[in-house]
């Protein structure tokens, strides 16, 4: 190239190449990786020769090699990962390609991009997490009171993989312990703001000036108490910020708990109803054992401590002692770390956060004022 000429581009990666990569080097192996695993460890049966099954881990094996060949270190040090967690393409991948087949579609893309939109935005809401918890607790009243045998061990399972999805639901409020705290202050803050100015500011606006010194005194005396409530000049172990940042791993303490006990339950009440009603997946429990055996088993194997003598005796009966275990993981280390780490991270913003709510019902308060004193009296 000539001196001062601008530097050509590099062409762009045709398309159908990064699909053949991303296919052939990453989808295909993960997915043949976790067949030979269903196929090695789990006993899974299905119409292949067993010369066959014994290669399914190989491509695996081969990608990981290409890739250091070609020294993506990344990618080389994420491939492990990405297979352990490539199951959920399951869910991830079909939601992709509707997106993509419906983006083609101008006049329908927005439409259908906008409702997808809205439906992430629900599920990941205070809303969504309140009808879980009335689906769960109304489900399992189901269960023990009015649902037949036949229906209570699906019922007894649907029950409990809600309450589960709420369990993993936690891991936001780990993600930022604050962010609870926070959204009940905003919406009591809302709430208390709409009630006063409908209540008392309006009805007072109503009289003469020197019939409102019922108001007045209405919105000193609330300002004095918020003062008492958040004084943001004061130390943290008074005030609101004393159970918001104070108290803080005392409540996630007692949050930790109670999810744990809840979930060992759910565990416990879901498995009794589906050996009733499905027969006998796990062993070594007692002859005729009853709720509280099927609790100590799932609570002693969530802290990865399964009772002596306990195995499993189907494939499903091991999927669940493995899902047990894993619960256990996520919670006493996932959680625990993800929360420890969160809440030095957050702690600064959130009480920025809270003293801009106090700050602005102050500020409206100081206006109700202002108004009650100044503004004429109403017309005859």
């Amino acid at each position: 190239q000539g001196a001062g000429q601008p530097p050509t581009p590099e062409p762009a990666p045709s398309p159908v190449k990064e699909m053949l990569k991303k296919w052939l080097l990453y989808r295909v192996p993960a997915l043949l990786a976790w067949l030979w695993l269903l196929l090695r460890f789990f006993e899974w049966k299905i119409p292949i020769e067993q010369r066959i099954e014994s290669y399914l881990i190989f491509p695996s094996i081969v990608a990981l090699v290409i890739l250091v060949f070609t020294r993506q270190w990344a990618n080389t040090f994420g491939y492990p990962f990405y297979l352990l967690f490539s199951p959920t393409l399951l869910v991830f991948l079909p939601i992709g390609i509707v997106i993509k087949l419906v983006s083609n579609n101008t006049e329908g893309a927005s439409v259908w991009v906008k409702s997808l939109g809205s439906f992430l935005t629900f599920i990941r809401s205070i809303r969504f997490i309140v009808l879980q918890i009335f689906i769960v607790i109304a489900a399992w009243i189901v269960v023990a009171r009015y649902a037949p045998a036949e229906y209570k061990p699906g019922l007894a399972l649907a029950a409990h993989i809600v309450g589960y999805l709420l369990f993993l639901q936690s891991f936001r409020w780990a993600a930022n312990p604050y962010r609870p705290i926070l959204f009940v202050l905003r919406l009591a803050s809302k709430i208390f703001v709409a009630i006063l100015e409908k209540l008392f500011i309006e009805v007072n606006l109503k009289k003469k000036r020197a019939e409102r010194n019922d108001g007045i005194l209405t919105c000193e005396t609330i300002k004095g108490g918020l003062k008492k409530l958040h004084d943001p000049t004061s130390e943290m172990i008074h005030g609101i910020t004393s159970v918001t940042h104070g108290h803080l791993s005392a409540i996630f303490t007692f949050v930790f708990f109670s999810m744990y006990f809840g979930i060992a339950a759910s565990f416990g009440s879901a498995l009794y109803e589906m050996e009733l009603g499905w027969g006998k997946v796990i062993s070594g429990l007692g002859d005729a054992p009853g709720r509280m055996a099927y609790f100590y088993f799932s609570f002693l194997s969530q802290a990865t401590a399964i009772p002596d003598g306990v195995k499993p005796e189907t494939l499903y009966g091991q999927i669940w002692i493995i899902w047990l275990v894993t619960t256990g993981l996520l919670s006493l280390t996932g959680l625990i770390t993800l929360f420890t780490s969160s809440a030095g991270v957050y702690s600064e913003s959130s009480l920025k956060e809270i003293d801009t709510v106090f700050g602005d019902l102050e500020s409206k308060l100081i206006g109700w004022r202002s108004q009650l004193l100044h503004h004429p009296d109403p017309e005859a």
